[in-house]
This record gives C-alpha cells, structure tokens and sequence, in this order.
C-alpha cells in the first residue's frame, strides 16, 4: 500500500509544480534574475501564444534558469529545446540544444557542457541540408566550415 501511495505522489506532484502565471503577468529578468510577482521563480512556468498554443515551458531554481526549457511555434511545432543547470550561483546551458523551423524541420543542433559549446554542431536549411557543420571542445573550435560570422564556442552565462 505504501509504495502504491508513493508511486501516485510521485506521479500528481509534477502537476502542482507547473506554474501559470495570470494573463497579463510577465516573468521579468532584472540584475540576471528571474521575477514573478516580485518573487523569484522557482518551478515550472508556462507561457501561451495569443491563439491559445502552448509559447514555452521554462524551469526555474532561485531566479535562475534550470531544467529543461521548450518554444513552440504558433503552429503548435516545436521551435528550440535546451537544458540548464544550476551550478556554483550560475545557469549553464548543459547537454544539446535543438532549433527547428516553423515547418517543423531540424535549423540547428549543438551541445553544451558547463555552458561552453563542447562537440559537434550542426545548421541546416529548411529542408533539411546541413549547411555549417563544426566541432568545439570545451569552448574551443576544433574544426569547422568556414562561416561568415565568427561561431563562438565561449560560455553563454545566462545569470549571475
């Protein structure tokens, strides 16, 4: 009986950490932190398009950044997906980051360790054509196409 209690705790928790904010509310950044209400966001906060579509799913610890974040086009197609954490008073990005198109097709994959670019990357074109392809170890470009722009493999902060 005990364990059948901790298994439906575990699984209607989740539900009651998903934040809504009020319509008209805004999750405010000020000195690289993250404000509802004049509270510092913990949880998981969603936001919606005009048209009633989910806009995003972003995690929050303390005011930072942390968990998996996901946008969503008005269409309903997924739009970015990336992962920060928590570490030493500062949101990293962490593990791999997606960017698709508004038709739904792959535009970017990269990853990310202790928020430097680490490992491959990859830029497509709307149909699907890798376009730039590259590879940084730890913040460093190890190879890559050459690119108009310079691909910067630095460490993204997101707070302090």
């Amino acid at each position: 009986m005990k364990q059948n209690a901790v298994i439906l705790f575990s699984l209607i928790l989740p539900l009651y950490m998903v934040a809504q904010s009020n319509v008209g509310d805004k999750i405010i950044k000020k000195e690289g932190l993250y404000y509802l209400n004049d509270g510092l966001c913990t949880g998981v906060y969603l936001s919606y398009h005009t048209n009633g579509v989910v806009a995003s799913k972003e995690g929050y610890f303390k005011g930072h950044p942390n968990g998996l974040w996901t946008w969503w086009w008005k269409n309903g197609q997924k739009k970015k997906e990336e992962n920060y954490i928590y570490k030493n008073g500062c949101s990293y990005r962490d593990g791999f980051v997606y960017e698709w198109y508004e038709n739904g097709n792959l535009m970017q994959k990269e990853t990310y360790k202790d928020g430097l670019r680490h490992g491959k990357w990859y830029k497509y074109d709307k149909r699907g054509t890798i376009v730039l392809k590259g590879v940084c170890s730890y913040g460093e470009l190890v190879s890559g196409d050459k690119v108009p722009v310079p691909v910067s493999c630095s460490r993204r902060m997101v707070s302090y």
